[in-house]
């Protein structure tokens, strides 16, 4: 990837090609979530594995393409397996028991996840210094 020449040491932040990776899928996370639950009456519960399951996978590649994590697969898909099931049942809590839409609990839910993956996938090693 060619980066401009000013941009150069803030792209070599681990930290900061790990948020665009994560940014990226973020907003399709929202998307997917608002899509499959909102708009297509899925329960909170269906919609969000269905998104799970498509962001964690597209997620994992786009890490690597931007060199923002080591390719340790099964070190990711256990590490990630973790944050899936919170973010599984942080949507069923939100939007099936305490009645928000899915626009708004997906939001909250992921940016909160985003930032303790971060920090945990950095203790496993994930994540080099």
């Amino acid at each position: 990837m060619d980066i401009p020449r000013q941009f150069r040491g803030i792209w070599n932040s681990k930290f900061v090609r790990f948020s665009v990776a994560g940014g990226i899928w973020t907003v399709i996370n929202i998307a997917m979530m608002w899509l499959l639950i909102d708009v297509w009456h899925l329960s909170g519960w269906l919609g969000s594995i269905i998104g799970v399951i498509i962001v964690y996978i597209g997620r994992y590649y786009t890490y690597l393409l931007l060199n923002a994590m080591e390719p340790k697969f099964w070190r990711y898909v256990s590490a990630s397996g973790v944050f899936s099931l919170f973010i599984i049942g942080a949507m069923t809590v939100a939007v099936d028991f305490l009645g928000f839409k899915a626009l708004v609990a997906s939001v909250a839910v992921t940016a909160l996840s985003f930032l303790l993956k971060y920090l945990f996938f950095k203790r496993i090693r994930l994540i080099s210094p």
